[in-house]
Parts: structure tokens; C-alpha cells; sequence
């Protein structure tokens, strides 16, 4: 079962690490990617409309 829900706490540091882990292994990514990754899902978190912005997780 797939279930879509808002993002939670706790979701912001499962996605960057996520994505760190990834893309390291899968493209030779070096940390740097994830401190990217967290710089622009922290931006989003502060500066986004939420009445026509979201964010989901699957």
C-alpha cells in the first residue's frame, strides 16, 4: 500500500540522507551532495506559499 502524506518532522533529515547515500553510491557523489540537498529543502521549508506549494512524501 502506498500512502501520500505532508512532510513531517524528522522527514528533512531522512531525505538528505537518502539522497546522500544514493547518489554517492550510484554516481560517485562525494558529502557535499547532501549539504546541497539539505540547503535546498531547508529553503524551501522557510520560504514556500502553502497555499499553492507542497510538499509530499510517498
Amino acid at each position: 500500500m502506498i500512502t501520500i502524506r505532508q512532510m513531517a518532522p524528522g522527514d528533512l533529515d531522512w531525505l538528505v540522507d537518502r539522497h546522500a547515500l544514493d547518489y554517492a553510491r550510484d554516481e560517485g557523489f562525494d558529502a557535499s551532495f547532501g549539504a546541497l540537498v539539505r540547503e535546498i529543502l531547508e529553503g524551501f521549508a522557510a520560504g514556500h506559499d502553502p497555499a499553492c506549494e507542497r510538499s509530499f512524501i510517498a
